[in-house]
């Protein structure tokens, strides 16, 4: 019997990587059947089970995917493991439970970078961007060396205007990275934002000398802006919205030279 389900198992491994799922998912069952049976006194092989589950989630057998998980998860098999049985409830309509699931993960994982940037990212496309900077504060506090949990808090605050906030995270993060183009992208971004609410305001200024104290104000943020994106551009070249906003700023700052040898980069 041993050898019975031995040879299930196998099968399966090699209808899996036939993409054959829903046979390699009737293998791995069957082994799994003779592996539980009063034939054989034998432990649960969680690897087994786990690949069960792999070949029901490639089938989209969603029930049988979260039968074979369900267990996995709650005996922290793997952050994977946690990670499809959410996708499971999802793609079976239980929003609630899917959610549970990655909160539940985050706690046995100690902060699982893609369990938790996943779940950001679930959060705030739904808008709620309060619980994602409740979820994000936590996971800060503990894993303070993880800078992309900053990054992540000032993509959260930046996409809720709150670009004060964005900045001091961004600058936190690029204290703890390497050079990150992207980072020095939205760095110089929300330093832009500040400035042109800055400009706007200056629009409805009468007094002269109050217009030109705004106005330099707002001038020194398209500065910093720049200062950023220029970093950004250096290590990213091909990224045609740091070339754009580099481009405005150029405009808006009267910096000709530099405004012309970007249009000449552009053709």
């Amino acid at each position: 019997y041993y050898l019975l389900s031995n040879d299930f198992r196998a099968l399966g491994e090699e209808l899996y990587q036939k993409k054959e799922f829903g046979e390699s998912l009737r293998a791995f069952e069957n082994a799994l059947l003779i592996m539980k049976s009063d034939l054989i006194s034998a432990k649960t092989d969680t690897n087994l089970v786990y690949n069960t589950a792999l070949a029901a989630y490639e089938s989209q057998n969603w029930e049988k995917v979260i039968a074979y998980l369900s267990g996995l998860h709650e005996d922290a098999y793997s952050s994977t493991s946690s990670h499809l049985l959410s996708f499971a409830y999802l793609n079976s309509g239980d929003t609630l439970r899917s959610e549970e699931v990655i909160i539940e993960g985050l706690e046995m994982y100690h902060y699982d970078e893609s369990l938790l940037m996943y779940l950001i990212n679930y959060l705030s496309k739904d808008n709620r961007n309060a619980s994602a900077i409740e979820i994000l504060d936590r996971a800060i506090e503990t894993c303070p060396e993880n800078f992309r949990f900053l990054w992540a808090r000032g993509l959260v605050y930046q996409k809720m205007e709150i670009n004060d906030k964005a900045i001091e995270n961004f600058l936190l993060a690029a204290e703890h990275s390497s050079d990150e183009a992207e980072l020095y992208y939205h760095l110089g971004v929300s330093y832009s934002n500040i400035g042109i609410e800055l400009r706007e305001s200056a629009r409805r200024i009468t007094k002269n000398n109050i217009y030109k104290e705004v106005r330099e104000q707002y001038l020194d943020k398209f500065r910093e802006a720049v200062k950023w994106l220029e970093r950004s551009y250096k290590l990213d070249p091909h990224k045609k919205e740091t070339a754009s906003a580099l481009s405005q700023l150029y405009s808006q700052l009267q910096m000709k030279e530099e405004l012309e040898n970007m249009k000449q980069l552009a053709y």
